[in-house]
């Protein structure tokens, strides 16, 4: 029996990444691009609709502002747009390096607040010039 890439089906043969990389070689890619493109952009509304670090204007709010807030929100919210932001980031090869991902807590919720900006205007990152913070990841 051929399969749909006109090969020979081999049942568990392929492990799931090759599987992955056959489907992502096919006609399905641009298909499976705009699913997870619409998941990013529903779960970018609904971060929006909740009550996002973001979105705190109150003084009280932003002076103890925590920035792993923020990475906790991106990974509870948008699990898929972290994923993307760490591919870009943090090599594979320094994963399990705490020191290269102690560095991106800042950059990745900078990114993250800015590109929540762009979409919603009413999500800003105000909160950096509110407390010199940078260095206080807890």
């Amino acid at each position: 029996m051929n399969n749909m890439f006109g090969g020979k089906n081999r049942i568990g043969s392929s492990s799931p990444r090759e599987v992955a990389g056959h489907i992502l070689s096919s006609s399905l890619r641009g298909s499976i691009v705009l699913e997870l493109l619409n998941e990013i952009e529903y779960a970018a509304k609904e971060c929006y609709n909740k009550d996002s670090v973001l979105a705190q204007k109150d003084f009280c709010d932003l002076a103890e502002f925590k920035w792993h807030e923020l990475i906790d929100e991106l990974l509870e919210q948008q699990p898929l747009l972290a994923d993307v932001l760490l591919a870009v980031s943090l090599p594979t090869s320094k994963i399990g390096n705490t020191k290269s991902v102690q560095r991106l807590i800042l950059v990745i919720s900078a990114v993250f607040g800015m590109l929540m900006n762009t979409g919603y205007q009413e999500l800003s990152l105000q909160l950096v010039s509110s407390k010199d913070n940078r260095n206080d990841f807890s």
